[in-house]
């Protein structure tokens, strides 16, 4: 004959108890899982947890990809500004000629 508390100890160990969520969360958690995993409340939890880190991933590349584009912005403001103004007339040969914006034509 099996102990019963054997059993027990052994459910505790594996198992997870809710009983300090607030309950609010818990409900949603449990119809969320009800609704998409057939009430399997392991794979539901399974599924939040494996996109939760995915989400800290994301946000930890989100900052290097925002200084990445800042930078890339900040290069293109400081290149049109340190280039000087020009503009191009054609010919009707075809032959450019560049003119200085202080130039008339």
């Amino acid at each position: 004959m099996v102990d019963g508390n054997i059993i027990l100890n052994k459910v505790k160990s594996i198992g997870l108890v809710m009983s300090r969520v607030p309950e609010p969360a818990r409900s949603e958690f449990l119809k969320f899982a009800e609704e998409e995993f057939a009430d399997d409340r392991g794979m539901a939890l399974n599924h939040l947890w494996f996109n939760y880190k995915l989400w800290i991933q994301f946000l930890a590349s989100f900052d290097m990809k925002l200084n990445k584009l800042i930078d890339l912005l900040e290069n293109n403001v400081q290149e049109s500004q340190t280039q000087e103004p020009s503009k191009k007339v054609r010919m009707l040969s075809g032959r450019e000629i560049k003119l200085n914006r202080e130039e008339k034509i």
